[in-house]
């Protein structure tokens, strides 16, 4: 694993110097320059975007879709939540056998 403060004794000025950046699989996410994770690894990568105030605004999956968009009022908070169901939504999981 690695945190992009790893080998440094000073991190001062490091965003989010604590937050892992890679396993040994590869790279599982990515920062912008406020510390705000832009994309994260789950099988695919999924892609966070953020507003100028460094609040997230969309989640969308790997095709792009969206999966989650949040929209703030003028003060900052968070009026309305939409997400979007992606397979398998809906469907039942099995039981698990005795």
């Amino acid at each position: 694993m690695t945190y992009p403060c790893q080998t440094q004794t000073n991190c001062s000025g490091v965003a989010r110097p604590h937050a892992l950046m890679s396993i040994s699989a590869g790279p599982v996410a990515e920062y912008d320059a406020n510390g705000n994770m832009t994309r994260r690894w789950n099988s695919v990568w999924y892609r966070h975007d953020w507003n100028a105030d460094n609040k997230i605004t969309t989640v969308k999956n790997g095709g792009g879709g969206v999966l989650m968009s949040i929209s703030y009022d003028a003060d900052g908070q968070r009026v309305k939540t939409v997400t979007e169901c992606q397979p398998p939504c809906g469907k039942i999981p099995p039981r698990a056998s005795p």
